[in-house]
């Protein structure tokens, strides 16, 4: 068999061109946490999704695999589904599978029947952000924002904006092009500013100065780093309760809840329907904002005590010595 160190197998290589949830974990694990692990260097430690040895090279080595998982198994496309499990008795050789969650862990083992014991929980981490009270004081104008990909509920988000009173500003972060594929209605709303693809530390910014973070979900989160993120900057989340998000929330802020039951027709979203009813949780949460009444300070604890860097870097930690 070759030896790990022959090929040069690198630890987690993630996808340097793009800079997502996924790679933004990666790219700070290799920063600032790999000297800390040392222990993972006997282990080929693959990141899904993420650049991978090939199954040639796979069966060249004989080292314990180590595979940190940000998406569900169901998620991934069938090339790198069979990349899972392809191989000489791959499955086999994986010593364990870290995900984010413990949703995401029980929907693993649910999807696969990978052992419980060989998948563990790492969560991810964000850099506590800057709370301004002084926002929410006699406010005038809801400052509202999305975070989040075009592709995880950003259409049910403006679909539920005719159904708004409220004088509000809603500006969405990513990279979305409205006028390629919004009607002339939808992306000429004055409300509504698409900022594209931004840098995290310039996005920061207009987080600290928002009221509320509107996120209704059609995708099932193993994490959602977008609502820690706020939450931890003092917005009121108000979100769809599907996914990580109850357990990374905690039920706080405002959300639809039983959205498979209520918005799913042959899995299939009924859009409209979610859209009025989150535009009814949208109103609830300006309300609260407008009357003064809404007070951030546990959940921020909650958010950066629970995911802060330094307490990822010790799940981490913990990890290592495991091995």
């Amino acid at each position: 068999m070759t030896d790990i160190k022959e090929i040069g197998v690198p630890i987690f290589q993630f996808n340097t061109h793009v800079l997502g949830g996924t790679e933004y974990q990666a790219k700070y694990f290799h920063e600032h946490i790999l000297p800390e692990v040392p222990n993972l260097q006997k282990y080929v430690c693959m990141i899904l999704p993420g650049k991978n040895l090939s199954n040639e090279n796979l069966e060249k080595l004989d080292n314990e695999i180590i595979m940190w998982v940000h998406c569900l198994p169901s998620q991934f496309d069938k090339g790198l589904t069979e990349l899972f499990w392809s191989g000489k008795n791959f499955s086999d050789r994986i010593k364990y599978i870290i995900v984010p969650s413990e949703y995401a862990k029980k929907k693993f083992i649910e999807e696969t029947g990978f052992p419980k014991e060989k998948i563990y929980v790492i969560h991810n981490g964000i850099e506590a952000l800057k709370y301004n009270p002084n926002k929410f004081k006699n406010v005038d104008q809801i400052k509202m924002v999305h975070t989040s990909g075009p592709n995880r509920g950003m259409i049910i988000l403006l679909n539920s904006l005719q159904y708004i009173k409220h004088d509000f500003q809603l500006k969405i972060f990513n990279d979305f092009y409205p006028e390629m594929y919004l009607d002339n209605e939808m992306s000429n709303d004055n409300r509504v500013l698409f900022y594209g693809k931004t840098p995290r530390k310039t996005m920061y910014k207009y987080l600290e100065a928002a009221h509320v973070h509107a996120y209704p979900p059609i995708f099932l989160e193993t994490f959602c780093i977008a609502i820690a993120e706020s939450m931890s900057a003092g917005l009121l989340p108000i979100y769809g309760n599907i996914g990580a998000l109850p357990e990374i929330v905690g039920n706080r802020g405002i959300y639809v809840d039983d959205i498979d039951s209520k918005f799913l027709e042959d899995g299939v979203f009924i859009g409209d329907k979610y859209a009025r009813e989150f535009a009814d949780k949208l109103s609830e949460g300006f309300d609260l904002i407008l009357s003064n009444k809404w007070d951030p300070s546990e959940q921020i604890n909650h958010i950066n005590t629970n995911y802060s860097w330094e307490k990822v870097k010790q799940q981490w930690k913990d990890f290592n010595e495991l091995l």
